[in-house]
């Protein structure tokens, strides 16, 4: 479609300079009164009228042919401008799904909370009876999707639904995990960071790459987001999960409240830490 216009464009000038040519014929030939009857035995006397006539078409053929590289210059211009930004787009898709794929590897290398098994010992008492023992053994850690999930329930069960979050609850507890999840806290934030660099504040293809990162997130992993923007050290997140609404429907299964949706209603004017 837009090479038919292309074209269309470019044929216009040439019929303009065919059709001038045949007015400036035209009207030499009517200035000595020869339009229709022209003596060619007196030709050598229009020598000098000829010489302007031709040096003026001449004119009108480099100003044609000026015209017509330009228009080329534009095109091939216009092509590069469109290769510039395919490549751009390009290099910016791989590092975007890089970034994607490391966060997944630190989601699942991410290890948290003790998984403990209770065995109860009888032991021998100095009464001739046995006491039951309770030993804890530890057996490992929860990773990954589980490890998010324990770590929601551990805020749950600390928060135990409060209408107003506790500062100082909610301070401790992201200090005690921040050395488990910090670093995907930080990836999280530098990856709609890096959209945004590139494309701009909730423009189309904004929402378009972070509704991406948004799609692998569990409720789990939602949550413990929201939360964190919360916190001196995570609240800079705040703009991102509100700008981009990363609770989405989801509110209902990531908040710990219905109350606690007024802190995410709109972002804060902070120039705090960013997420950490």
């Amino acid at each position: 479609m837009s090479e038919d216009k292309g074209n269309k464009k470019s044929i216009i000038p040439t019929i303009v300079v065919i059709f001038v040519g045949f007015i400036v014929i035209g009207l030499w030939l009517l200035a000595f009164n020869e339009l229709w009857f022209f003596d060619w035995r007196k030709f050598s006397d229009y020598q000098e009228s000829l010489t302007s006539l031709f040096a003026g078409l001449a004119l009108v053929f480099v100003a044609w042919t000026a015209f017509m590289q330009r228009e080329e210059l534009n095109k091939t211009s216009k092509a590069l401008e469109d290769q510039a930004d395919t490549m751009a787009l390009q290099q910016f898709e791989t590092t975007f799904f890089n970034l994607l794929n490391q966060l997944l590897n630190i989601k699942n290398n991410v290890k948290y909370g003790k998984i403990n098994d209770i065995q109860h010992t009888p032991v021998r008492n100095s009464r001739g009876s046995d006491d039951i023992v309770h030993i804890s053994k530890t057996l490992g850690y929860y990773q990954g999707v589980e490890a998010f999930e324990y770590a929601n329930s551990d805020l749950k069960f600390r928060l135990k639904k409060n209408q107003i979050l506790p500062n100082a609850l909610l301070n401790n507890f992201y200090d005690e995990i921040r050395p488990y999840f910090g670093h995907y806290f930080r990836l999280s934030f530098n990856i709609i960071k890096f959209v945004e660099d590139n494309f701009g504040k909730k423009t189309k293809l904004s929402k378009k790459y972070i509704g991406l990162y948004q799609a692998t997130l569990s409720s789990s992993e939602i949550a413990l987001i929201a939360y964190n923007c919360l916190t001196p050290r995570g609240n800079k997140f705040l703009n991102y999960v509100v700008n981009y609404d990363l609770l989405d429907k989801n509110k209902n299964d990531v908040l710990l409240s219905p109350n606690h949706l007024e802190y995410f209603n709109s972002p804060p004017d902070t120039t705090s830490h960013p997420s950490q």
